[in-house]
């Protein structure tokens, strides 16, 4: 298998609703319908199922010979500390993200705000011109609200039915060998593993895997944009509003192909081989968001793909389709239809859908509207 951009699998970590839902936590799937996983991890005493004879242990597991070196990235922001004329104290050590303003031609506004699904302390207080929009607006838009998701027990069900084999097959069946002893032996590192995960496909097992690298001491899913605001939304009894379904998102993921599904959890067993190159594209991404650098963000939101062909090619088409294009297309119609009816609307979803390539700022200014960075 040829090597896939080995950033897109962290990038789906980072800008899908999936890692909000379990963070670095052991992942708990215990509804009526799907399959427990954490209440069968594998104990020294337990016996191993057959059809996962010759399951590795966490032995297994090692880092690539040669770790490359990388500069350091300073994430050390402090927290916003204003005098009592609201002046910030030290503005260069203060985050300052990328908001914009979108109005037509009647005067029509609403706000984009680009989220990352994890993040740093210092993230949780946005400074006072994201705030002051957020206030202004009359409802909080998010890709889902996964609050309500987390606590509805059948959504969850649901949506996690959509990454089951329902065949009679196992993940087994559909990947390498190699591949599948390598992440089983991950599995096996953060006691996790038991034969339950299985019957879930490869993107379950990419996302998981990716989870154990986005979260640390120093970043978590707990310090999320959008999982901040929503929290302050229930606060305010701020309408909230879902532009796409927790089944929806996953639903996707089911339906990739298998070609796309094995390519991204051999990049994600690659990242985690090589964390120190895994976590330095983390923190320039965060660092990205924290300073509002869109020229950055936007780089390592897209790829050099010239060298791909045949097979690697359709699968990276594949995927940017389903997972930018298309949710790009639906959420550019979400923002222009909130124009058209006077709500002015916050709007917080995954910062590569507001800032990539033909993402909804380009969509909106090819479509006419007036779109207007803003950063304090």
């Amino acid at each position: 298998m040829k090597r896939f951009p080995a950033y897109l699998a962290l990038l789906l970590a980072l800008l899908l609703t999936f890692s909000s839902c379990f963070g670095g936590d052991k992942p708990s799937t215990n509804t009526s319908d799907t399959i427990d996983i954490t209440s069968q991890v594998d104990s020294p005493d337990s016996t191993t199922p057959e059809n996962i004879t010759d399951a590795p242990d966490e032995t297994s597991v090692t880092s690539d010979d040669t770790q490359e070196t990388f500069p350091p990235i300073d994430l050390d922001f402090e927290p916003l500390n204003t005098d009592i004329d609201g002046n910030v104290a030290n503005p260069e050590k203060t985050i300052h993200p990328l908001l914009y303003r979108v109005t037509d031609a009647k005067g029509h506004q609403i706000w984009l705000f680009g989220s990352i699904h994890v993040g740093i302390l210092t993230m949780t207080e946005l400074p006072p011109y994201v705030m002051n929009a957020y206030k202004n607006a009359s409802a909080l838009a998010v890709e889902v609200d996964i609050l309500e998701a987390q606590k509805d027990e059948p959504i969850m069900t649901d949506a996690l039915s959509r990454l089951l084999y329902t065949d009679g097959s196992t993940i087994r069946d559909h990947i390498s060998e190699e591949l599948y002893q390598e992440a089983v032996a991950i599995f096996r590192l953060h006691q996790i593993y038991n034969s339950a995960l299985d019957r879930y496909m490869p993107a379950f097992w990419s996302n998981l895997i990716d989870s154990f690298l986005t979260e640390n001491d120093q970043i978590s899913s707990n310090y999320g944009v959008d999982l901040t605001l929503l929290q302050k939304a229930k606060a305010d009894y701020k309408t909230i509003i879902s532009i796409e379904s927790l089944v929806s998102q996953y639903q996707m993921m089911g339906d990739w192909s298998a070609e796309l599904q094995e390519s991204l959890l051999f990049s994600s067993v690659i990242n985690y081989k090589n964390p120190v190159a895994a976590t330095y594209q983390l923190e320039q991404m965060l660092y990205a968001w924290c300073t509002g650098d869109a020229t950055l963000l936007r780089d390592l939101c897209s790829n050099d793909i010239e060298d791909l062909e045949g097979i690697d090619k359709q699968i990276y088409e594949e995927y940017t389709k389903t997972m930018m294009t298309d949710r790009d297309a639906k959420m550019t119609a979400f923002a222009r239809d909130c124009l058209a009816e006077g709500k002015e609307v916050f709007i917080c979803v995954g910062a590569a859908h507001v800032i990539g390539e033909n993402g909804i700022v380009d969509r909106l200014i090819a479509e006419g509207y007036t779109v207007e960075a803003i950063q304090g």
